[in-house]
C-alpha cells in the first residue's frame, strides 16, 4: 500500500517494502545440500523462516554447481522445437528405473522435464494409457545467477518438482485456490502512523526518516495459501511477488525500457492517500477441446498485473476499495504488457508463468477425470514416499526496506501484493474446437521414443 502526508516542505516521498527475492531450485550435486536447503534465489532463508541476502560469491557457488550437474543433455533434447511432448506414463516408468527416490538425485533432463518451457497441449491417448504434454522445449544452460535457461531463449525450463506439486495439490481432498501475500502486521501500521505523526511536528534527514519508518513498520509476514508453503513452487509465489514490488518502487532497475518504475511515474505531489496495493494473477482464455474432450489447448499469456487502493483503519487494518488508482493501473498494465520481454531479462516471471501452466494442467488432469480416461494412474507422482520432494525452510518475514524521491514535501510507503491463482476457474471454461483434435493426431509417440519425443 502506499500512504502521502505532508511533513515538511524539504522532505522527501519514500517507499517502504519487503525485500526478497526468492524461487530458484536446488542442485542435487553432491555438497551442495547447504545452498539447497537454506538458499534460494539470492537469499538464504534460516530454519526460523527468517531472510537474509546471499552474497556473489555464493551466487557463484550455486552456478558452478548447477554447471557441473547439467553438463551433458541427451541427444534430441540440446536443440529448440516448437512443440516437444512428454508421456507421463513414461515419465513414471523412466523415474522408477532410475532407483531413485529422493527427487534432487534424479536425471538432470529427468528434473527439467526434457526442457519444456511451456505447456501448450494436454492430449489423452486411451489405446496407450497414457497422458501426453506438449510445448515448446530446448536445451538448457545456466545463467549468471545461476537459473537453469533455454540456451536461446533466455526463458527457464519447467521443473518437476512444481508438476509434482502442482498434482498433488489438484488431487489433494479440497480444491483451494493457490496465494501468496507479504504484508505489514496492524501493530507495525499503528506504529507508523505514531511515527508519521511525531515526524510532521519535526521533520528529521531523510535517512533518519528512512530508518525510523523501517523500524516503526517492523518485518513484514509471508503468507502462503492452498499449496506447501515449504515447496520450491511456494517460493517462486513469493519470489515473483517481491521482484514485482522491486521494480514498481525503483529499488531494481527495469531491465526494459517499456516499464518504468511506479515510483518515477508520480510527478506531483496532488496524488493524495493513494494506496495501491499490486498483485499477479491468473490470465488464460478458454481452453479449447475437441468434442471426445481428448485433446486440451491452454491459450493466453499465464500472468497479469491486478491493482487496487487499500485503505487503512485505526487499528492498523487494511481492506481493499475495489477500486484503482489511474497511475497505479497505468503501471500494472505496462507489466502485463511487457510480461513476455520482462520474463527474458528476469526469469522468476517466467517461472511463475510456468507454476501457472502446471497448475491448470493438474487441476484439468484432476477435474476432468483424465487418468481414468486415460486407463492409467499417476500414483507415483502423488505418493511422496515413492518420489520425495525437497522441503525448504519456509519463508515467513521479510524486513521493510525503504527507498526515496523527493516529491515536493510529500512521502509515501508500499507494503502490500501477493500471487492468486485460481486454476479450478481457468480449467472449468471451455470451446470446442476440432483443430485441436487434429494436434493431437499428429503428436502420437514414435516407435522407438523415450518418454520425451519431438
Amino acid at each position: 500500500m502506499s500512504i502521502f502526508k505532508r511533513i515538511g516542505t524539504s522532505y522527501s516521498a519514500l517507499l517502504v517494502f519487503g525485500a526478497v527475492l526468492l524461487g530458484m531450485t536446488c542442485s542435487s550435486h553432491a555438497g551442495f545440500d547447504f545452498f539447497g536447503r537454506r538458499a534460494v534465489g539470492g537469499i538464504a532463508i534460516n530454519a526460523e523462516g527468517l531472510i537474509s541476502e546471499m552474497t556473489r560469491g555464493d551466487i557463484e557457488a550455486i552456478r558452478r554447481a548447477r554447471i557441473r550437474a547439467t553438463q551433458e543433455i541427451p541427444e534430441g533434447l540440446e536443440r529448440g522445437v516448437k512443440l516437444r511432448k512428454v508421456s507421463l506414463r513414461d515419465l513414471q516408468q523412466a523415474i522408477a528405473d532410475s532407483g531413485e527416490v529422493d527427487l534432487r538425485k534424479l536425471p538432470h533432463h529427468i528434473r527439467y522435464l526434457a526442457g519444456l518451457q511451456r505447456v501448450q497441449y494436454v492430449f489423452v491417448y486411451p489405446e496407450k494409457k497414457d497422458i501426453v504434454l506438449v510445448g515448446p522445449g530446448e536445451g538448457w544452460t545456466v545463467n549468471d545467477d545461476g537459473v537453469v535457461v533455454g540456451e536461446t531463449t533466455q526463458l527457464p525450463v519447467m521443473n518437476l518438482e512444481d508438476l509434482i506439486s502442482t498434482l498433488r495439490f489438484a488431487f489433494g481432498a479440497k480444491r483451494h485456490v493457490i496465494s501468496c501475500s507479504i504484508d505489514p502486521t496492524a501493530e507495525g501500521m499503528k506504529r507508523f502512523a505514531t511515527v508519521n505523526a511525531q515526524l510532521q511536528a519535526r521533520p528529521p534527514k531523510p535517512r533518519v526518516a528512512k530508518k525510523k519508518f523501517e523500524e516503526a513498520l517492523g518485518p513484514q509476514v509471508v503468507t502462503v495459501e492452498g499449496i506447501d508453503p515449504h515447496t520450491r513452487f511456494a517460493r517462486v509465489l513469493v519470489a515473483a511477488d517481491y521482484r514485482m514490488k522491486r521494480l514498481a518502487m525503483g529499488i531494481d532497475k527495469s531491465p526494459i525500457r517499456g516499464l518504468p518504475s511506479f515510483l518515477s511515474m508520480i510527478k506531483s505531489p496532488k496524488i493524495k492517500n493513494m494506496m495501491p496495493r499490486w498483485w499477479l494473477e491468473d490470465d488464460y482464455e478458454a481452453i479449447h477441446t475437441d468434442e471426445e474432450g481428448l485433446s486440451f489447448e491452454i491459450r493466453g499469456g499465464g500472468v497479469k498485473a491486478m491493482t487496487e487502493e487499500d485503505v487503512v483503519a485505526a487499528d492498523g487494518t487494511r481492506s481493499g476499495t475495489g477500486k484503482a488508482s489511474p497511475l497505479a493501473q497505468k503501471w500494472a498494465d505496462n507489466m502485463t504488457k511487457n510480461y513476455e520481454a520482462l520474463s527474458r531479462k528476469s526469469p522468476i516471471f517466467a517461472e511463475l508463468r510456468n507454476c501457472m501452466d502446471l497448475s491448470v494442467v493438474a487441476a484439468l488432469i484432476a477435474s476432468e477425470n483424465l487418468t481414468e480416461r486415460a486407463g492409467m494412474d499417476i500414483d507415483m507422482l502423488l505418493d511422496d514416499s515413492t518420489i520425495r520432494l525437497p522441503q525448504y525452510a519456509a519463508a515467513k518475514q521479510v524486513p521493510t526496506i525503504v527507498s526515496h524521491k523527493k516529491i515536493r514535501g510529500y512521502h509515501a510507503f508500499t507494503a502490500s501484493g501477493g500471487v492468486s491463482l485460481n486454476a479450478w476457474r481457468v480449467a472449468a471454461r471451455r470451446e470446442q474446437d476440432a483443430e485441436v483434435g487434429k494436434q493431437r493426431a499428429t503428436a502420437t509417440e514414435p516407435e522407438s521414443a523415450a518418454w520425451w519425443w519431438n
